[in-house]
């Protein structure tokens, strides 16, 4: 019996078998984690680069515009909790500086209160030009 109340579904969706595939692309790039070839693959926010060991090694990086990856700017101090090294990240509300341990250490400043010297330091990237 066949219900009439009930819609048809009229419109397939666009999913493909072969898309992994297609979305799958070596480069000559090199893990910074385990030195294995990283793959170009395309995600909710745009392609990204991600290691080809997964799962044993989860290591991703963006890339720009020419699929060169784009590395995270390091912070001149180090963790004041764990003293591993700090890395500037971006979140929804912006850029942050958070510590490479993570999930271990979980320790984060904001960007623009370090910035301005709220713990006494600047970012890599910014130099006082002499005068």
């Amino acid at each position: 019996m066949v219900n009439r109340l009930a819609p048809i579904c009229v419109i397939q969706s666009g999913l493909d078998p072969n898309k992994a595939e297609k979305l799958k692309e070596l480069t000559e790039h090199k893990c910074p984690k385990c030195q294995s070839q990283m793959i170009l693959r395309s995600g909710r926010f745009g392609k990204f680069l991600a290691c080809s060991a997964y799962p044993n090694c989860k290591s991703t990086l963006s890339v720009d515009a020419d699929g060169k990856p784009v590395y995270p700017e390091k912070w001149p101090d180090p963790c004041p909790e764990c003293g591993k090294e700090m890395i500037v990240r971006r979140g929804r509300r912006g850029r942050f500086v958070a510590c490479t341990g993570y999930p271990e250490c979980k320790k984060t400043l904001p960007y623009k209160k370090a910035e301005e010297g709220g713990s006494g330091v600047a970012p890599v990237e910014v130099a006082a030009e002499p005068k």
